[in-house]
């Protein structure tokens, strides 16, 4: 092999090393969620994380619908959803995808049609 390809494997050999995370840090699972991905959306397919302890800040590690990247989170607020029955008739609404949507304490909840902001009961002390 000449020394002109022997640079060239070396460099792309670099490009796609990727620093290990210090000690402890790759596992760490970071509030909130990760963005739902529209049904049909191809992201860019390019590996950016593997872990939240990748990501800086409150960033979560996500797919982007091929890759995983670095997201802000979805705020998840506590409580529960009220169960809503299989096969009954629900509402469909389309007035949020996630509870940061949602005014003060309500949950964005599945209708079994649609989703809406929901009153939840306090969760218990």
């Amino acid at each position: 092999m000449k020394s002109g390809s022997v640079v060239l494997l070396t460099g792309l050999l670099a490009l796609w090393a990727r620093p290990q995370p210090a000690a402890g840090q790759s596992h760490i699972v970071k509030l909130g969620r990760c963005p739902m991905i529209p049904p049909g959306t191809v992201g860019t397919c390019i590996h950016g994380c593997d872990h939240d302890g990748d990501c800086p800040g409150v960033k979560k590690c996500c797919s982007n619908g091929c890759g995983q990247e670095c997201m802000e989170p979805i705020r998840v607020k506590p409580g529960f959803c009220p169960r809503f029955i299989p096969g009954a008739p629900g509402i469909c609404v389309f007035q949020c995808t996630h509870d940061g949507q949602c005014p003060g304490t309500q949950k964005c909840c599945h209708t079994g049609c649609g989703h809406v902001c929901v009153d939840v009961p306090s969760p218990e002390p």
